[in-house]
């Protein structure tokens, strides 16, 4: 009365009396249930990854949010010593302050928006959304968050790059591989070698034949046929040998030391991608 996964590989045995098939049968319920275990596992632990990765830019956030602070203080400063030097006769100008403040409450509501997309606990969402402004989204919280020695670049962007999903997810999946250019960029190069780089992202239109096994999907029979949109984040880092970017999407897989990364980052990606539709 129970459901069984079975593998089973058949093959020809020739004799007199006609070819007769044989099959080799091996239950795999067990490793079924456990692959199965793993990525609800994994969907759990996707809040934790979001922290995770905030936590990679968390001292430029910081450091954001003290330069918009001092904007901000500085510019009541002119206002008060104007106001304390005015006879309260004639009207005192304060139009490029109250500009400064403006900016600087926009700037800081931005970061604040960019924090709760990537860490408030929502449900997933199925509705069309544009890649290019995703992308644009990251680019800019990523950009004001990272190091001085980082450049984003955020170019090739068509406006007609809609597809159907979960906008906050999408926007977690292009930070996630952005934070790790960045990584490859600083924290996994040698002592001594220069740190730093440009990380280039970009939108292309990409036609996949499932049944032509090129490299453009790695020959997978679940990748379908058709029209993509392809995110493309590039960097000027380390890279990875063939051995490192075969097991690059395992849960838990990671070349950085213990505190700098937990494996997750690009096993969310590649969940993220398959949840809707991609690969």
């Amino acid at each position: 009365g129970q459901v069984r996964w079975v593998q089973t590989n058949p093959f020809l045995i020739p004799s007199t009396g006609g070819d007769i098939w044989a099959f080799i049968m091996r239950d795999v319920t067990r490793e079924k249930l456990a692959a199965q275990e793993a990525l609800e596992k994994l969907r759990r632990q996707s809040h934790a990854q979001k922290m995770e990765a905030l936590g990679s830019l968390a001292g430029g956030l910081a450091h954001d949010f003290n330069n918009t602070l001092g904007g901000i203080v500085g510019a009541l400063s002119l206002i008060e010593a104007s106001i304390d030097g005015n006879d309260m006769c004639k009207p005192v100008d304060i139009t490029r302050e109250l500009s400064v403040i403006r900016k600087s409450l926009q700037r800081a509501a931005s970061s604040v928006r960019g924090l709760m997309a990537f860490t408030v606990a929502a449900p997933p969402r199925n509705e069309p959304l544009r890649l290019d402004e995703s992308v644009r989204r990251v680019a800019e919280f990523a950009g004001r968050t990272m190091g001085r020695s980082i450049a984003i670049a955020a170019d090739d962007l068509p406006a007609d790059a809609v597809v159907v999903g979960d906008a906050p997810q999408v926007e977690q999946l292009i930070l996630n591989l952005v934070i790790n250019a960045e990584h490859s960029m600083t924290i996994m190069r040698a002592t001594g070698e220069p740190k730093g780089g440009t990380i280039s992202l970009s939108i292309r239109k990409e036609t996949v034949d499932a049944g032509r096994g090129d490299d453009s999907d790695g020959a997978r029979p679940d990748v379908k046929s058709g029209a993509y949109w392809a995110i493309a984040v590039t960097d000027q880092g380390v890279g990875m040998d063939a051995r490192t970017l075969a097991r690059a999407f395992d849960p838990f897989f990671t070349t950085k030391a213990a505190e700098q990364g937990s494996g997750l980052g690009l096993s969310m990606v590649h969940l993220i991608a398959r949840q809707h539709g991609g690969f």
